[in-house]
């Protein structure tokens, strides 16, 4: 009996699968909205400017972007409406004014369609 349970794990442990699964002859992928090349963030005086460049803008969208200061906060938002017409185009997005810039890592986060795109990253040193 006991060379029987042997025999039975053996056998049953070199058994592997011999099916390989289908691979679709072409896949479709959905082209999207890349910021590949951009400027990014950078401070220029007292305020802080993203510069982004829109490469395959394959749908008109809101594209969105979410300021955060370096104590993680979202302190402001902004979007503009894009089309498949200002493909290659630079837009920029300035801080407001009355926000105080400070020491820090600083961080611009962009979203197309509900999709994260691209989160930029500053670090200001203390003066």
């Amino acid at each position: 009996m006991r060379y029987l349970f042997v025999f039975l794990i053996l056998l049953l442990s070199s058994c592997t699968p011999l099916y390989f699964p289908p691979v679709p002859a072409k896949l479709d992928l959905e082209k999207s909205t890349s910021l590949i090349n951009s400027p990014g963030l950078s401070l220029n005086d007292t305020k802080l400017n993203l510069s982004i460049r829109l490469n395959d803008v394959s749908k008109e969208g809101w594209l969105a972007v979410q300021w955060f200061d370096p104590d993680n906060k979202e302190i402001s938002s902004d979007s503009i409406w894009i089309s498949p017409e200002q493909e290659g185009e630079i837009k920029d997005f300035v801080l407001l004014e009355d926000i105080e810039i400070s020491a820090g890592l600083w961080r611009a986060v962009v979203s197309f369609d509900n999709k994260l795109l691209r989160q930029f990253v500053l670090e200001i040193a203390k003066k």
